[in-house]
């Protein structure tokens, strides 16, 4: 990575974290990564179509579900580390179903990401009132999860409160490990 982009992405990095901290956005609770390079090679080949499978489970506010999956879609775009992709729950024909992004509002405090990937895990969202909204998002690779990270905030209103919006833009970001200034080939 040359310096200057060196440069712009220790720059990025700062401003997500202060629009984070403006925002008033809670807690990254945790960032669960397998191998670095085996996530961002399943993130090339996940984004290679131009598209990310996605799946939204769960909808802790009172807006129609649809509209919802939108609001939480249109976050996601454009936060991601690596190549750009469109993150999508309706992805064309020729998309592997290999490899999924999954944003879990609300799961049970039992929630496991590995068990989630394999079609076992209870995705039955609370949907409570708690003063704290739960997010999890996790990157499939078949059956196992090559990353995933859990993030908490003070709950929203609605969908459309800017804290939100950075909630899921940050989770994205932290989805895939950014690379090394020694690691110019990463992606």
């Amino acid at each position: 990575m040359s310096r200057v982009k060196a440069r712009a992405f220790a720059a990025f990095t700062c401003a997500i974290s202060l629009s984070a901290c403006a925002a008033g956005v809670g807690d990254l609770r945790s960032v669960s990564h397998g191998d670095r390079f085996i996530v961002a090679d399943f993130f090339r080949s996940a984004a290679a179509t131009g598209e990310t499978r996605t799946v939204i489970v769960g909808n802790p506010f009172q807006e129609p579900k649809e509209r919802f999956d939108q609001m939480v879609l249109d976050a996601m775009q454009g936060a991601n580390i690596g190549p750009q992709t469109r993150f999508t729950t309706q992805p064309s024909s020729d998309l592997s179903p290999s490899f999924v992004v999954a944003m879990v509002f609300d799961p049970p405090l039992s929630f496991n990401a590995d068990a989630y990937c394999r079609g076992e895990a209870d995705v039955e969202t609370s949907g409570t009132s708690t003063g704290r909204l739960r997010a999890h998002t996790v990157f499939c690779a078949g059956d196992r999860s090559v990353s995933d990270v859990h993030a908490t905030i003070t709950r929203p209103r609605s969908a459309s409160d800017p804290a939100f919006r950075t909630l899921i833009r940050q989770s994205v970001f932290q989805l895939v490990p950014p690379p090394r200034p020694n690691e110019p080939n990463f992606f």
